[in-house]
Order: structure tokens, then C-alpha cells, then sequence
């Protein structure tokens, strides 16, 4: 299960127009050590990436 289907099951909506395909970038939330995928690096930026934000669609939750 990746960070926005999680929060999405929570009833937690963030914005996600391409409903989690990783190609719109509106999912970004900040996660604390969670290495940047080459697209994340593509869609954030540089500077949204040192800030701490990646693709919540992108990235699975450990539980």
C-alpha cells in the first residue's frame, strides 16, 4: 500500500489528479528519510526534494 492509498483508507484526502500514477505531482507530502525516485526529482524539483517532499503515491507505508 503506498502513503496516498493509506491516508486515503484514514479519510484523508490530498489532491491527486492523476489518482496516484505518479505523473501529476499534486500528492507531494514530506516524509522523513525516503530516498527521491528519478521522477519525484522530475515533477518537485530540486528544491521541494532537499526540502523534505516526495509523491505520496510513490512511496509504500511500513507497518
Amino acid at each position: 500500500m503506498n502513503v496516498l492509498e493509506f491516508l486515503r483508507e484514514k479519510n484523508i484526502h490530498i489532491e491527486a489528479a492523476c489518482n496516484g500514477l505518479g505523473v501529476c505531482g499534486k500528492c507531494r507530502v514530506k516524509l522523513r528519510d525516503t530516498d527521491a525516485l528519478e521522477s519525484e526529482r522530475k515533477l518537485l524539483g530540486e528544491e521541494n526534494i532537499k526540502a523534505g517532499y516526495r509523491l505520496a503515491c510513490m512511496h509504500s507505508v511500513d507497518e
